[in-house]
């Protein structure tokens, strides 16, 4: 299996989390794994080949990518605590997708990290989708994508009846 290694990185500060609705900076107390490496961190986010090899004896999170079938994989919805979701371009939005069967069809109430190509522009659809927090792609204002997060959206009125 191919897997990427694009993870943020474990100094990122780009890190943003809807805390009581509202997103605010943070720092991550997460660490990314490459694939195949040892879980020597406190807090390690793996990838979902590498979660039988797990430590037992801390939190750990889990990251997956649009080609992952995370759906067949045993267990790890009831034992991870964090999933995070891999953006591999902005184009490609089969991630919002396996964000929306995570909440919707699996009931997953924990932290929905979205990373990769996460842009600002995409905020708020990835948040209508379910993610709750996002490391930002490098580049990305980490101030500018809070106010995006926090503006809220005016309706579309361009195609209302006007019967």
């Amino acid at each position: 299996m191919l897997r990427p290694a694009v993870q943020p990185s474990t100094a990122d500060t780009r890190l943003i989390k809807l805390i009581d609705g509202q997103p605010r900076l943070m720092a991550d107390e997460w660490q990314w794994l490459a694939p195949g490496a040892a879980p020597a961190a406190a807090r390690p986010i793996l990838h979902l080949a590498d979660w039988a090899q797990r430590p037992s004896d801390r939190a750990c999170g889990i990251w997956i990518g649009p080609d992952d079938d995370f759906e067949t994989a045993p267990g790890f919805l009831a034992e991870a605590a964090l999933i995070a979701v891999r953006f591999p371009s902005f184009r490609d939005g089969r991630s919002l997708s396996v964000a929306h069967r995570l909440r919707q069809q699996h009931g997953w109430a924990g932290e929905l990290r979205a990373f990769g190509d996460v842009l600002k522009g995409q905020l708020r659809q990835m948040r209508r989708c379910g993610f709750d927090s996002f490391a930002l792609a490098a580049g990305q204002d980490p101030q500018d994508a809070l106010k995006a997060l926090a503006t809220r959206r005016i309706p579309n009125t361009l195609h209302r009846s006007t019967t």
